[in-house]
């Protein structure tokens, strides 16, 4: 069933049939079709939307409104990302790069540094109002841990979830547990076995009602939520990649 519904994840962006761009389909479809964005420092408008050859047509806003999506926001898959992060935590000198390059990518890797961030671990740092993970893992085993942890706590709130990790918000202050409840919570999604059917239904009850394609729209909501699950969860990876981190409080780094 789902083949009858396979399409492109992306749409590519024309203006005046010169390629800018592209955006997620996920989307596109979330925000119909006349929208204005931000995409490569321009702001544009729809004009036209050609779902079945994946195009969008746009021309050149007359005026600005406040962008509901930057051209940086895409997902970054696993390997990327690990790549990013191998990249940043080596003291290799590239010897393609100009001085002001190597520059640059010595104040990146200055930064990540300052987070105690290394290569086979993930790092909690406690807030006052939550809690921010970051792993260099890519978006979908992001998504894939954030989830899996807010199955285990139900008052948490997912925010700036981005390839390099995510928050998770707790309102109620009174709520919040302790550093080490969190990582417990982790252990145990690094098993299996965790994943079975219930806690996977758990999973995918907590996936945004969003089209990802033209048609998905018409199927019944838990098949539409089912596909978009296979979409943005990862759980292989996930598992792989957990398997071989040390999950560390920031209390651990000092």
């Amino acid at each position: 069933l789902y083949s009858a519904f396979e399409t492109n994840k992306e749409f590519v962006v024309r203006f005046r049939n010169r390629t800018i761009g592209t955006l997620e389909r996920w989307y596109v479809n979330a925000l119909g079709d006349e929208f204005q964005f931000t995409l490569a420092g321009s702001s544009w408008q729809t004009i036209k939307i050609d779902y079945d050859r994946s195009i969008l047509y746009v021309d050149e806003a007359t005026h600005s409104v406040p962008p509901n999506w930057m051209s940086d926001s895409s997902f970054f898959s696993h390997e990327l990302s690990q790549e990013v992060l191998t990249i940043l935590t080596s003291e290799e000198n590239y010897n393609f790069l100009n001085p002001a390059e190597l520059s640059v990518l010595s104040i990146y890797r200055e930064e990540l540094e300052m987070t105690g961030l290394k290569m086979n671990t993930m790092l909690i740092d406690g807030r006052k109002d939550g809690f921010l993970i970051i792993t260099y893992a890519g978006n979908r085993v992001n998504y894939t841990i954030a989830n899996a942890i807010q199955t285990q706590f139900n008052y948490f709130d997912i925010t700036s979830l981005t390839w390099k990790g995510f928050k998770l918000k707790c309102e109620d202050r009174d709520l919040l547990p302790a550093l080490e409840k969190v990582i417990d919570a982790i252990k145990l999604i690094t098993k299996k076995e965790f994943y079975n059917d219930e806690n996977k239904n758990a999973l995918i009850e907590l996936v945004p009602d969003i089209s990802f394609s033209k048609y998905q729209k018409y199927l019944p909501t838990h098949m539409r939520k089912e596909q978009s699950a296979e979409y943005v969860y990862d759980i292989d990876t996930t598992l792989s990649y957990l398997g071989d981190v040390e999950i560390l409080g920031y209390k651990d780094l000092i």
